[in-house]
């Protein structure tokens, strides 16, 4: 009887292994529009190239393809298997799996009330959120909407060019939108919808050189509300298996 049971638990692992496989092999046909004849390690290559999320995943699927070759060709019978997957790569396949068909959005992980500042306000007003609250990346937002993004970067070479053309200059003087100057030149944000998928999220910050911030609205367009914010600094702690 407890052989019995073995027997059916072994299957039963076989059957979510296989079963998630298969969700992952036509998830990824369908979002790259291939055929049938091209190979899963192939699709899996090809859809790495434009996802870099994938990268961390394809060796872990490249030996599930193995795995599942081998307990498709040597599988005799639904209670007949010549190995078993572990329930560790089981696991592990089918939340890759969940990561493709069931995406974790950015909203609610990345909410947040984001501090913004108007075009006008002081550039003071911005250094003390800097002093009192930590923050290094400030949306401006004038009556057209959203105008730019200024970045502890951007405010620090500012502030260096000011002190050797002018360092008596009054601070409280100055509106933010002088700072914003200073970022002009560079793309240093991006607009992502509240229901955009974490990890396409987090992948722009390397497909997009000079990248700081990934800013979150309702339908992903600068004139809507900030809804939240993704920073350089969440990259490097981000947790995606």
């Amino acid at each position: 009887m407890l052989e019995n049971h073995m027997v059916t638990d072994e299957a039963a692992r076989v059957e979510r292994f296989l079963t998630a496989f298969n969700t992952i092999e036509h998830e990824l046909r369908r979002r790259m529009q291939l055929e049938e004849y091209v190979g899963f390690r192939e699709a899996s290559r090809l859809f790495s190239r434009t996802h870099r999320w994938w990268n961390v995943h394809e060796p872990v699927m490249d030996t599930a393809a193995q795995i599942r070759n081998f307990l498709v060709h040597s599988r005799k019978g639904q209670q007949f298997v010549a190995a078993v997957p572990h329930e560790d790569t089981v696991v592990r396949v089918e939340r890759i799996a969940g990561m493709l068909t069931e995406p974790k959005p950015v909203i609610p992980l990345y909410q947040t009330a984001v501090r913004t500042f108007r075009p006008e306000q002081s550039l003071t007003e911005l250094l003390h959120s800097v002093e009192s609250e930590g923050f290094t990346f400030f949306p401006i937002i004038g009556n057209e909407g959203f105008q730019g993004l200024v970045t502890g970067t951007g405010l620090m070479h500012w502030l260096a060019r000011l002190a050797a053309d002018d360092p008596l200059t009054d601070l409280s003087e100055i509106p933010v939108v002088k700072v914003l100057e200073q970022e002009e030149p560079r793309i240093n944000f991006a607009f992502v919808s509240r229901t955009t998928p974490v990890y396409e999220a987090l992948d722009l910050f390397g497909q997009t050189v000079g990248l700081e911030a990934v800013l979150i609205t309702e339908n992903g367009r600068a004139t809507e509300g900030l809804l939240g914010i993704i920073t350089v600094w969440d990259v490097a702690n981000a947790e995606l298996d």
